[in-house]
């Protein structure tokens, strides 16, 4: 098996309406370093899995509208009035969350894309010293 790995930098925001006491309640920011690494027992006519310029393209078009994004419980959808670009979604967006939903929208596009190659896992540091994966 051959495994891929890429790494992207994206500024986003997030309220976790959950955490009750905590400073992260309050709408806040991340520089957050998303890990992407795919699999495949293939290479392709190029002698590669995947070209790493290729895996950069689809994950940010999957990616490209969380760039300074607001990333929101449905509970808080209405608690942000101004233009900008909201992710809602139907629980708290943790990095547990976000990682798996990545997870599912990155399978489906490569599932479309190409036969052989899947998505091994997505990691998120939200800080330096603080990391969620999911491999299912």
């Amino acid at each position: 098996m051959y495994y891929l790995t890429k790494i992207f930098e994206i500024p986003m925001s997030h309220r976790l309406s959950k955490l009750e006491g905590s400073k992260c309640i309050n709408l806040h920011g991340h520089n957050i370093i998303l890990e992407v690494t795919i699999k495949s027992n293939f290479l392709n006519s190029n002698d590669m899995v995947l070209d790493f310029s290729e895996l950069r393209k689809i994950v940010n078009e999957l990616t490209d509208s969380w760039d300074h994004g607001i990333f929101l419980n449905q509970t808080d959808a209405n608690c942000i009035e101004e233009n900008c670009v909201k992710h809602i979604f139907d629980q708290d967006p943790t990095s547990e969350v976000l990682c798996k939903y990545l997870y599912e929208k990155l399978s489906e596009e490569l599932l479309r894309r190409y036969n052989t190659i899947f998505v091994h896992s997505i990691g998120m540091w939200e800080t330096r010293d603080s990391k969620c994966v999911y491999q299912p």
